[in-house]
């Protein structure tokens, strides 16, 4: 049992929800309802800058606003005086790097792998935070094979204090039956989810389309722009693609279910929790063959060139063809997808807590 106090950093609940939030997000919450019954020592404490918004879903954690600052300030110092006495435990690539007793999730090493993705100040500071984390706290989660080889590489974190804890991709289905989405959708449509940043490639998908003889094909697109991570978005103007932006998770279902596939052509990708996402509702998954995308879905996705417009469009087309195909493709989607539990990446990071802890 561990016999230090135990805090989590909750400056992800100040930051819009991306998939690196989504993943802490995820994870408190199992592990909120995984604690009573595996632990009878006091709960570990979730600690919030002043700008933070409290989950209220959170029955066993307890959650305590500390400090004056937000931001940067608020996790280097104010987060490592609070958390002065015990183990910290930090789910969003960042922590303070004066804070020795920690355990970092660290989803990828992207900004070095694909910089032109990223802003000029975002990969300056991440290229000094990352390293200098990775060599002072005492162990780092990941996602992936494919992410523990990157950070081994690209940061130099010693391989034996990379621990691989994959997400779960359960969490769409306690919406069902799906809620509809609320306006006007194309009539048919292929679907792409994601924060947009260059390194979604997005924008190939939308030139496959212009190369299929389907004029009332769509790309929908689910996920918002963050300029201060992510830099300048040129997105070239396309009649037929559409934005919504930001979708709340009861509507995802909806989007997953009515669309031909999702399509995920990322060039660089730890885990590809969308693909989970679309799985898990029966939703046909095209995946970049490159990355983490096959550690993720196995044989349950057709792959693409993620570079080559031609082959995206040539995927595409076999579903639009092949009902078969789809239809296969769902039965081992929905296989795939129930290998990945929140309650079991929530199980698996707790005994590496509890370990560190003790």
């Amino acid at each position: 049992m561990p016999s230090t106090p135990i805090y989590i950093n909750g400056r992800f609940l100040s930051q819009p929800l991306s998939g690196v939030q989504r993943y802490a997000r995820e994870l408190l919450a199992a592990l909120d309802e995984l604690l009573p019954s595996n632990y009878s020592g006091a709960a570990p404490i979730l600690l919030l800058p002043r700008n933070a918004t409290p989950d209220p879903k959170l029955q066993v954690i307890p959650q305590r606003v500390v400090g004056r600052w937000t931001g940067q300030a608020w996790e280097q110092l104010e987060l490592t005086w609070h958390s002065r006495d015990g183990l910290l435990v930090s789910l969003c690539n960042s922590g303070p790097v004066l804070k020795a007793r920690q355990i970092v999730t660290m989803h990828d090493a992207s900004f070095r792998a694909v910089p032109q993705s990223y802003s000029f100040l975002f990969r300056q500071w991440y290229g000094l935070l990352l390293p200098a984390l990775g060599a002072c706290c005492r162990q780092v989660v990941t996602v992936s094979q494919f992410a523990k080889k990157e950070l081994q590489r690209r940061l130099r974190i010693p391989k034996g204090k990379i621990h691989v804890v994959p997400h779960g991709g359960d969490h769409l289905r306690g919406f069902q039956p799906a809620s509809p989405y609320p306006d006007p959708l194309p009539d048919q449509f292929v679907l792409g989810v994601g924060s947009l940043t260059p390194n979604r490639n997005f924008h190939t998908v939308a030139q496959a389309l212009t190369l299929l003889h389907e004029p009332r094909l769509s790309l929908v697109l689910a996920g918002e722009h963050n300029p201060d991570v992510f830099g300048r978005l040129d997105f070239p103007n396309h009649e037929r693609v559409c934005f919504l932006g930001q979708v709340a998770d009861p509507f995802l279902p909806d989007l997953y279910s009515r669309a031909l596939c999702l399509v995920i052509p990322s060039l660089y990708d730890s885990f590809g929790l969308p693909a989970l996402e679309a799985m898990s509702v029966g939703c046909p998954v095209i995946a970049s063959r490159s990355a983490a995308l096959p550690e993720v879905c196995g044989d349950a996705a057709l792959y693409c060139d993620p570079r080559d417009p031609q082959d995206i469009a040539d995927k595409i087309q076999l579903l639009l063809k092949d009902e078969a195909l789809c239809a296969s493709l769902r039965r081992k989607g929905f296989e795939r997808s129930a290998k990945f539990h929140w309650q079991r990446c929530a199980l698996e990071t707790w005994q590496l807590i509890a370990s560190a802890a003790a």
